[in-house]
């Protein structure tokens, strides 16, 4: 699998996005079907927007990167 996304950098970055907007639509739909805590939904909204952040340099990652932290943080 590993080699699979070395190989094909670009579809596995569309693949990640598309699957990322599915999560965070997921959430929306929550907030207003579920009773979940809102806290909740929107710390995993922040988190998923952190992560599709991340892709904007995808396949490279810089550890000192705030973006990287914040998305570490947050998992």
């Amino acid at each position: 699998m590993a080699e699979w996304v070395e190989e094909y950098t670009v579809l596995t970055k569309k693949i990640i996005r598309y699957i990322i907007w599915t999560v965070m639509g997921i959430h929306v739909v929550l907030l207003f079907v579920e009773d979940f805590p809102m806290m909740y939904i929107f710390i995993g909204l922040a988190a998923h927007m952190l992560y599709y952040s991340l892709l904007s340099t995808f396949p490279f990652t810089e550890l000192k990167d705030p973006k990287f932290i914040g998305s570490c943080s947050t998992y």
